[in-house]
């Protein structure tokens, strides 16, 4: 019989449900959480709280995952974002548990209030192991906890993120982006730089390709439109994860110009199609990049920067080619899926195997 492995977490994010799918392969998955989504061979459990939302949500559940928990007896607990999900763990008193740290749990919430920063302390202080999926947000994370974190980057399947040549654009290059439109990653930047291009390099048949949706969308068509080049400006709304990597290869040139960022898995999916990349050095960007060799590091805001290196790009093939080349061999060769994964399993092997409380 298999044992079982327990995820508070956020079932219908792709991110949990690769972790799922994977490991249903050698456990009995469980995943409790409030959003609902069929899993092949993983069970959801989908937690209700009618009277309240936000964090109280999590509070008013707090007796049932407790239930739940006595119930499956899992070997393991892993939750997944050190919010609410972190927070309904550590309030479980199951041990040994595992907390994974996101992104905005490490780098927005605690900036909002001292109340947030002690919660945040309590919950990494009471997990039994720390997991983070960047170097940068350990050492985020570390302005909280003096605990030391296991590194579980988000890996790529290379097999199915690969380039595809009947799809690449031949006489346009296409400059894009996956993003979610939100202020935080940088897409009005894009933009703006595009325009920037389009100024100093007239001739160029260039096309800006937006994948993803949010809030700004009606004030990002709006500075399209206010700097005259909604006529080579797409926006494709949200895209399902099976389309990405058609969508990537639809792309000449892929740009992250982020404000904030915890890891950088979609600058990975790009590389993987064999695209040259721009990005800011916000948070874990710079671990995804080789500056010069897989694409440019700029300067977070310096839009003179962002819009010299992708016209650098635009104007050279051969460059294009040669860091779209490099890109793919450097996911190969450090974030390939299952290379990746093995850490988060060695993680759990040690843990079975009774390892000590707080081992890196």
């Amino acid at each position: 019989m298999k044992d079982k492995l327990i995820y508070l977490g956020n079932a219908a994010n792709i991110h949990t449900k690769r972790w799922a799918m994977h490991f249903s392969h050698s456990y009995t998955i469980i995943i409790l959480s409030f959003e609902y989504a069929q899993i092949d061979n993983v069970q959801v459990i989908k937690l209700d709280s009618p009277i309240f939302n936000g964090l109280l949500r999590y509070l008013w559940v707090v007796p049932k995952v407790i239930k739940l928990l006595n119930e499956f007896n899992p070997k393991i607990v892993h939750a997944h974002y050190a919010g609410g999900y972190g927070l309904l763990a550590a309030l479980s008193g199951f041990h040994p548990y595992v907390l994974s740290v996101w992104g905005s749990d490490i780098y927005q919430a605690p900036r909002a209030s001292f109340f947030n920063q002690l919660v945040l302390k309590y919950i990494l202080g009471s997990a039994d192991y720390l997991c983070s999926t960047s170097i940068s947000m350990s050492m985020e994370a570390s302005k909280y906890t003096d605990r030391d974190f296991v590194i579980t980057p988000f890996g790529i399947d290379c097999d199915l993120y690969c380039p595809n040549d009947q799809l690449r654009p031949q006489e346009v290059i296409v400059i894009g982006t996956v993003k979610k439109l939100d202020r935080l990653y940088g897409v009005d930047r894009l933009i703006k730089a595009f325009a920037l291009i389009k100024y100093v390099l007239p001739r160029e048949n260039l096309r800006l390709l937006i994948v993803g949706d949010g809030d700004d969308r009606e004030q990002l068509l709006s500075l399209v439109s206010s700097l005259g080049i909604s006529h080579c400006v797409e926006f494709t709304g949200m895209a399902h994860q099976d389309d990405v990597p058609g969508i990537l290869n639809r792309m000449s040139i892929y740009v992250a110009l982020s404000r904030s960022e915890s890891f950088g898995v979609a600058v990975l999916e790009a590389s993987a199609c064999g695209l040259p990349v721009v990005v800011s050095d916000a948070g874990g960007l710079p671990e995804v990049v080789c500056d010069g060799v897989t694409g440019f590091i700029i300067p977070n805001g310096d839009p003179e920067a962002a819009s010299e290196a992708i016209a650098q790009l635009v104007t050279d093939r051969d460059l294009r080619n040669s860091m779209g080349f490099a890109g793919r061999e450097f996911v190969m060769s450090y974030f390939q899926w299952k290379n990746c994964v093995r850490k988060m399993e060695e993680l759990y092997a040690n843990i079975k195997n009774g390892y000590e409380r707080y081992a890196n």
